[in-house]
């Protein structure tokens, strides 16, 4: 499993895989989107993400957590790598399982509602770079937040 990506592609450099991924997270963003039902939670993963054992408990706890702390939340990273980003922790009992993403390298995951599957089509499309680095220019425009550890890894 990739801890760590390469050099070549870490932000800018749009190769045919990641040019396949904005097209994809462009397409499920926007079927989200279209969803009236607000507090509905979409998850979506790469193909060669792997989740780990405990997923479904640990994503009920964080999900859990959000409503306590931004019950109108918008993306939550699940799968990333922890080793290549920057996150703020956050105060409270909430800080076990949450972060604020900073700066997120991999996209193998995320949770999204369709109030923020919208802002993100208006915010980050068209973009111009990698889409995990792009995120990072629109987290002040949603309400963003990571799982903390991540939930998968690719």
């Amino acid at each position: 499993a990739a801890r760590s990506p390469p050099e070549v592609v870490n932000g800018g450099h749009l190769t045919r895989g990641a040019l396949g991924l904005i097209l994809s997270y462009h397409t499920v963003l926007q079927r989200i989107a279209a969803d009236p039902h607000e507090d509905h939670v979409y998850v979506v993963a790469e193909d060669d993400a792997v989740l780990h054992d405990d997923f479904s408990p640990r994503l009920r706890s964080c999900l859990d957590a959000l409503e306590q702390v931004d019950p109108r939340w918008d993306l939550l990273h699940v799968g990333y790598y922890e080793d290549d980003c920057s996150l703020k922790a956050i105060e409270g009992p909430a800080s076990e399982f949450l972060c604020r993403p900073v700066k997120v390298y991999g996209l193998f995951g995320a949770a999204f509602r369709p109030r923020g599957a919208r802002a993100l089509l208006e915010q980050l499309f068209p973009l111009d770079e990698q889409i995990d680095s792009a995120l990072a220019n629109v987290y002040g425009a949603v309400s963003a937040y990571a799982t903390r550890p991540a939930l998968m890894h690719a």
